[in-house]
């Protein structure tokens, strides 16, 4: 076997050194044993939420092994100068571009669609939201940023009810609306998106409203949480008692239509709630129904008026009825209350490994 020789400085001096043959196999065949556990990490790294990087067996071998490469090998030589000046003479060139590419393969394995918001909610929240299923009723300005929340969140199965199209005037402020979507029903353009967001979500369709006659067509039990993101009164108070008898939890949206300030909303129960005229009548609904508490969403902005409804509101149909007003909106708005209904849904589902993760910090050791 040759000697390799190395350089060291002595005195101001570079004398060549020879390294014993001995040393050199060890760290050939660490070498080698790393470039086999970065191929089988590489293979059986788990690539989604219900799976733990911890529980691939060869990724803290790999790491071990090359935590142990880099404090016997290292990747400077004793006069200081870096590795790759003199890469044809250095016997640990090889090893350290080896390294290299395996701390890059680690890193791309790690990284899936929702790596980074593992990094901020853990494992065990990504699995539990991976196995929830969520059914948003409405996917107008308020419901598809909903939607498009929760599966960039990662929900394992999303029901979208709505029967509408896409028309021209959504364009000004819902996500589902694009020009691509214009006469799309609205639920087939959010399962177009969200498969294209998160190819693994299972997502059911249903084109119709949520109206009382048409309850029995859902069984709520199946569901985790409800979104009520709908516009009539009606449909709302019937899917607030379905959800409850059902024992399933469900969040409401209020009114986000004529209004400017997105920093009005807030979160809190119905009977909580002010200035906003549909939570007024919501609330006196669901009182006479014995509805205890309902969470939702309202803004405290006074609604503005809108500027066809001023001009138009002397106009009445036939038969003495005053035309029925069209709420003006912006796109910064709805869009608000759909994340904030999203990140509530989100954090309820994972409130109890929030808690753990929590419990576990405060502890001394």
């Amino acid at each position: 076997m040759v000697d390799v020789t190395d350089s060291k400085s002595v005195g101001g001096n570079t004398v060549w050194v020879r390294v014993p043959p001995p040393a050199l196999v060890r760290r050939t065949l660490l070498h080698s044993v790393s470039a086999v556990f970065v191929r089988a990490a590489k293979i059986s790294y788990p690539l989604s939420p219900s799976s733990s990087p911890k529980s691939n067996p060869f990724h803290w071998a790999s790491i071990w092994i090359i935590f142990y490469i880099s404090a016997t090998n290292p990747l400077r030589w004793a006069s200081g100068r870096d590795i790759f000046a003199i890469s044809e003479q250095n016997p640990f060139h090889r090893a350290s571009i080896r390294i290299i590419f395996y701390l890059k393969a680690v890193k791309n394995c790690m990284e899936y669609e929702f790596s980074r918001t593992e990094l901020l909610l853990g494992t065990a929240a990504m699995q539990q939201l991976a196995k929830a299923r969520v059914a948003v009723f409405g996917l107008g300005g308020v419901g598809g940023y909903a939607v498009e929340a929760l599966a960039r969140s990662g929900i394992g199965a999303l029901d979208l009810i709505d029967h509408d199209v896409v028309s021209i005037s959504n364009l000004n402020r819902q996500i589902l609306a694009t020009h691509h979507t214009l006469g799309m029903y609205k639920t087939e353009a959010a399962k177009e998106r969200i498969l294209s967001i998160h190819p693994s979500c299972c997502v059911t369709t249903h084109n119709t409203f949520f109206l009382p006659e048409t309850a029995a067509e859902f069984q709520f039990r199946d569901y985790d949480y409800v979104i009520d993101a709908i516009d009539t009164v009606t449909g709302k108070i019937q899917l607030i008692l379905a959800s409850q008898a059902a024992g399933t939890p469900i969040i409401s949206a209020m009114g986000a239509g004529n209004k400017l300030d997105p920093s009005a909303f807030r979160v809190a129960d119905i009977y909580s709630t002010k200035a906003c005229p549909l939570a007024r009548v919501m609330r006196q609904e669901l009182k006479r129904r014995g509805v205890k508490k309902l969470k939702v969403v309202y803004s405290e902005e006074k609604p503005i008026s809108a500027f066809a409804e001023t001009e138009n509101s002397n106009s009445e149909r036939e038969g003495g009825k005053r035309a029925k007003a069209v709420p003006g909106s912006v796109a910064f708005v709805p869009s608000v209350a759909g994340l904030i209904l999203a990140g509530e849904v989100i954090k309820d589902l994972i409130s109890e490994q929030i808690v753990t993760k929590e419990a576990r910090a405060d502890l001394p050791c």
